[in-house]
């Protein structure tokens, strides 16, 4: 028998996760740097005496009881309650996607906790984090899918449920066999707890919005999280005084927006959300559609009245408003491009006399699982290397190609130049411009190029194994040459590595919550 060292037995890197810039479209990353106009957006305090400030101006805009209304919406956790008695909260959301959507998702919710974690510790003062999903939102194609990075590549998933908002699209048979392949690509993970609320929450007979809520309560509940159905009848009723306010005050709110866009483009940036003024900021849900009331006198009534028998719901710029008009909201953690609409969201709350909300950005991130760490090292690769899709490839391929390969090609282009140098003194007795020969040798050039790409190419073919790892790396890492969080299924990853992933974000998480409180302090 053969004894091994400690040095002699593979060691499985952790995993790792790495602080990126959160990015943007250049208004976002305008907003990211500082206010560019600090009567687009409210801008962030940079002191615990300014967040003090703040949190008070949240309790008194609410009223004492704001929970009972909105309770059965939510599971109220032991936090929250503190909170609604004497504190603040910090809010995220999202709409629903397929199997608790991409990892920016979760990202989002553990902003907040790390927020509400770090404003709690600065001021004294309960602060509870509050997810709101917007199942009332209406874009069923884009909560349609998702992916998952497997050994070799990426598996997609496509369901897109009927219906006129994700509450009420059930999701049908197709779910059944996307559920199938979810269990199985996700293989035998450690967390079987998580895979099985996927298989609980997504059946035939429940709607995308009902099957999201259900997930994000057994992944974000046991971290303190509450999340808030936003199509629940508590919620409608809550908010529709708002709403209602909002169609009576429509073409002021119109107008508002309309003067805020053209600023906004005036200074150089694409507003986040097209003006069109000629539509309200609420939805009505009547007669199997779902549409924003128009600036018709008597369609504005008829709504107010509530002659809409789906109800009435927010736009996206209204969104924010009625979140924080309903709870003592003290910041909502916003992605890029929520940050770009807040610029848009101030011009409704001023037309409606309330204090616009503040949005914050949320922490952005890369996760390096063991075994891709593993891969990259065997490799002598970095993350970085597969931002461009097929780079990395293309060039391990080329270095992997037989010396005769490259030895031939270089020969050939090296008798190409001797041939051309050759040609000159000729060309220039002769009259033929010496740019007709730099032309022709770029153009074998870039043939000879083409031809070792073809080799690379052809070896990728016969080296599975080369072609499988880095297939699994760029699924891993970029997929489809996008970002991580934008692709990647959250819950997946969660089943993977359970409370590691979590508190390896959370390490991240909780430096950067606490620098959005005192600026001064992060420098």
């Amino acid at each position: 028998m053969v004894s091994r060292t400690t040095s002699d037995i593979p060691v499985t890197p952790p995993l790792r996760v790495v602080t990126e810039p959160l990015g943007g479209g250049p208004l976002a990353l305008a907003l990211q740097a500082g206010p560019v106009d600090a009567r687009w957006v409210v801008p962030r305090p940079r002191t615990v005496a300014a967040w003090h400030a703040r949190a008070a101006a949240a309790r008194a805009r609410v009223p004492g009881d704001w929970l009972a209304p909105l309770g059965a919406a939510l599971v109220p956790t032991d936090r929250l309650r503190r909170a609604a008695a004497s504190g603040i909260v910090v809010t995220t959301g999202q709409q629903p996607g397929l199997f608790g959507g991409p990892l920016y998702t979760l990202y989002k919710a553990l902003s907040a906790l790390a927020l509400a974690d770090a404003l709690e510790a600065a001021l004294d003062l309960p602060v509870a984090p509050i997810f709101w999903a917007a199942t009332d939102d209406g874009d069923l194609v884009e909560a349609s899918s998702t992916g998952v990075a497997r050994e070799g590549g990426l598996e997609r998933f496509v369901v897109t449920p009927t219906g006129i908002t994700l509450a009420d699209a059930v999701l049908g048979p197709a779910i059944t066999e996307a559920v199938q392949r979810f269990v199985v690509t996700v293989g035998s993970a450690p967390h079987q707890a998580i895979v099985g609320a996927v298989v609980d929450a997504y059946r035939p007979a429940a709607t995308a919005g009902d099957a999201y809520v259900a997930l994000l309560r057994v992944l974000l509940g046991p971290l303190g999280i509450s999340v808030l159905d936003a199509s629940h009848a508590a919620v409608r009723g809550a908010e529709r005084p708002l709403l209602t306010t909002a169609l009576d005050r429509a073409a002021g709110i119109a107008a508002a927006l309309s003067a805020r866009t053209a600023a906004i483009a005036a200074a150089g940036f694409v507003p986040q959300v097209a003006d069109m003024p000629t539509l309200s900021l609420v939805f009505a849900l009547e007669h199997g559609r779902r549409q924003r009331v128009p600036l018709s006198a008597a369609r504005l009534a008829a709504a107010a009245r509530g002659e809409s028998p789906g109800g009435l719901a927010p736009n996206v710029l209204l969104r924010p408003i009625v979140e924080s008009a309903l709870m003592p909201t003290v910041a909502y953690v916003a992605g890029p491009a929520e940050l770009a609409y807040f610029a848009q969201v101030g011009a409704v709350a001023e037309a409606l006399d309330l204090a616009p909300p503040l949005a914050v950005p949320r922490w952005s991130g890369l996760v390096i699982e063991p075994r891709i760490a593993a891969l990259l090292a065997r490799r002598e690769l970095a993350p970085d290397d597969f931002r461009e899709p097929g780079a990395a490839e293309r060039r391990a391929a080329r270095a992997a190609l037989p010396a005769t390969v490259g030895e031939s090609l270089a020969a050939m282009l090296e008798a190409v130049d001797r041939a051309m140098a050759a040609m000159r003194a000729d060309a220039a007795r002769l009259g033929v411009p010496v740019t007709a020969l730099e032309t022709t040798r770029a153009a074998i050039g870039r043939r000879a190029m083409r031809l070792e790409r073809r080799f690379a190419t052809a070896l990728l073919r016969h080296e599975t194994t080369l072609a499988s790892d880095f297939a699994t790396m760029a699924a891993a890492l970029y997929p489809d040459g996008m970002r991580q969080e934008r692709v990647l299924n959250g819950t997946a990853m969660v089943a993977r590595h359970g409370r590691t992933l979590v508190d390896a974000v959370m390490a991240q998480v909780r430096p950067y919550a606490r620098a959005l409180i005192d600026a001064d302090a992060a420098t």
